[in-house]
């Protein structure tokens, strides 16, 4: 979202970013929660957060803003008291029950991040956007060096659970090392199993989402 937002900035659109306080986006910046909860530790919780400050957002946004773009799925429900064009990125596997509640909001517009993601749901606007990656944060090696990498979100739907069991810890090739970065964990317990199954090779980064 950060590069998006920063993105359109550059291009001469107005964009506000409804974050948390500890956010970097170099974009106007509205908050109510000056502090990210992360790693969630009770979800309950982080959800009356969640619905706390997406309508609070919502509702600020209505009065200034041409388009609202959403990035949670409950949030889509609070389409109903906006007046904007109102845009939702989905996020995740396919979920029949979210599927369910998105056939109620048939004026939003969906943006699928895959292909295969919008083969799957049935809303009569959607369009795939792929995730783009702002090169330029990023230093080329010009000479392979001798590990393997894995990036992302340690979690269960990242198919990550055979480096995660202890028993049959995958190994890296021969003269290889294995180096994990870690974008955010997805509970404490199986981050736990992760780094003991990898606890030689493993490189954690637990890094803050920006936005």
């Amino acid at each position: 979202m950060a590069h998006l937002a920063e993105g359109l900035n550059r291009e001469g659109v107005e964009v506000i970013v409804y974050a948390n306080g500890e956010s970097t986006v170099k974009t106007e910046l509205r908050s109510i929660y000056p502090r990210s909860e992360w790693p969630i530790k009770v979800a309950e919780n982080a959800l009356l957060r969640e619905v706390n400050h997406e309508s609070w957002a919502v509702h600020g946004d209505g009065a200034c803003c041409d388009i609202t773009h959403m990035q949670s799925a409950q949030a889509v429900t609070l389409s109903r008291f906006v007046k904007q064009p109102v845009v939702l990125t989905l996020h995740g596997p396919h979920n029949p029950h979210l599927s369910e509640l998105f056939a109620f909001y048939p004026d939003v517009h969906y943006v699928c991040i895959s292909d295969a993601q919008c083969k799957l749901e049935t809303m009569p606007k959607m369009r795939i956007i792929h995730h783009g990656i702002d090169v330029t944060q990023y230093r080329l090696v010009e000479e392979k060096q001798q590990y393997l990498s894995f990036i992302g979100r340690i979690s269960p739907i990242r198919e990550f659970d055979p480096a995660a069991n202890p028993r049959k810890p995958r190994k890296a090739a021969p003269g290889y090392e294995l180096r994990n970065w870690v974008w955010a964990n997805h509970g404490h317990s199986f981050f736990q199993s992760v780094r003991a199954a990898t606890s030689s090779t493993i490189c954690c980064n637990l890094s803050r989402r920006r936005s």
